[in-house]
């Protein structure tokens, strides 16, 4: 898209078409304040030479700001179980019905997490991204500890 005069930002959601929500600034930066937290979009940036590019972005309000060496919690994989749901809808993929509820005192299981990266990564190749690289790529039910980074990686995946 290099050597283009000016871009366009168009935008869908759940599937449906792409429609225009606005252009970048001379510095080519563009918000979109418009969007519902929880929901998931795709993101076309079109240019005045013909080319485009598509991302994918699912702003969600995250109750735990989860960094790498903090604790997790139930509600950072529910929330990041909807958040994942928000991208499958707007790549035009069902809802995955995710394995039993995790909740205060539920011990996080391997499926869990597995659950989580194999959805964060089929989305990801709905829009032509790669699959991310995880910290501890392979995980071992009852030996591999399960920590905030698997769940920021998952999180970042998303944006």
């Amino acid at each position: 898209m290099s050597g283009a005069s000016t871009y366009q930002v168009l935008r869908s959601n759940n599937g449906g078409a792409f429609s225009a929500v606005g252009s970048p600034t001379a510095s080519l930066a563009f918000v979109d304040s418009t969007v519902s937290n929880g929901t998931g979009y795709l993101y076309q940036i079109s240019s005045n030479n013909g080319g485009f590019n598509v991302d994918l972005a699912v702003p969600f309000a995250y109750t735990y700001t989860a960094t790498t060496g903090t604790l997790i919690h139930a509600v950072d994989f529910t929330e990041l179980r909807s958040a994942v749901n928000a991208a499958r809808a707007a790549v035009g993929l069902q809802a995955y019905s995710f394995t039993g509820t995790i909740s205060a005192g539920v011990t996080v299981q391997r499926v869990h997490l597995m659950e989580l990266r194999s959805n964060v990564d089929i989305v990801r190749a709905a829009v032509g991204a790669s699959a991310l690289s995880y910290t501890d790529s392979t995980v071992t039910a009852n030996v591999t500890l399960i920590k905030s980074a698997h769940i920021v990686e998952s999180r970042n995946g998303l944006k």
